[in-house]
């Protein structure tokens, strides 16, 4: 077969380079106009510093029913607002979204804008799982007020507080101090700050 026999008909051709033209002028037409367009509600992380045409920080700012009307009948007064004059944007500044649905921690059902949680916290006694820091004595009479190698500090007092005996015996709870000093701690784990934006001018999504 000659490389004419495998050559495509010079009509199949000038198709093909036409379709091609067709559609990279029509990615050019879409790429002038901007990115394709959004569903309404639709929330996303950007790297910019500003807010791209069409959409709005979710930093739960507050905005006009009667500019976003169509927005409200999603939204309504979910992150916010008073329902007749304003509605509320979600609030995702320092947060980490979270599907809704049956939870399997301590707050069960997790709503739509339902927030929770803080960034420092303190640990007190009663996060503490029950337990004890008994300290260990000689069941003995003491011999000598100057500890040394080998020596715990005695049950019986009698010439000091010391003998020479191996710990088996516990102190009573009242003989150990209380330490700490309540300072609170972060729960965060390692985090990257990033800009949550919301459609607000975009295409309605339809349920069917």
């Amino acid at each position: 077969m000659t490389a004419m026999a495998r050559r495509a008909p010079w009509g199949a051709r000038l198709r093909a380079a036409s379709a091609l033209a067709v559609g990279l002028l029509a990615g050019a037409a879409a790429y002038a106009q901007g990115p394709a367009p959004c569903l309404l509600g639709d929330v996303r992380l950007f790297a910019g510093n500003f807010e791209p045409v069409g959409w709005k920080f979710a930093n739960g700012q507050l905005l006009r029913i009667s500019d976003h009307s169509v927005l409200f009948s999603l939204l309504f007064t979910t992150w916010g607002g008073d329902g007749m004059t304003f509605f509320g944007l979600p609030n995702l500044s320092s947060r980490i979204p979270m599907g809704t649905g049956q939870g399997q921690g301590p707050y069960g059902d997790i709503a739509d804008g339902m927030t929770w949680g803080q960034e420092r916290t303190t640990l007190m006694y009663a996060n503490l799982p029950q337990h004890s820091h008994p300290v260990m004595v000689a069941g003995a009479t003491a011999t000598t007020a100057v500890p040394a190698a080998g020596m715990a500090l005695a049950a019986v007092p009698e010439a000091g507080a010391f003998a020479v005996a191996a710990p088996n015996a516990t102190l009573v709870f009242a003989s150990v101090g209380v330490a700490g000093s309540s300072q609170s701690f972060e729960t965060l784990p390692p985090a990257m700050g990033l800009n949550y934006i919301i459609c607000v001018d975009g295409v309605y999504p339809s349920r069917y």
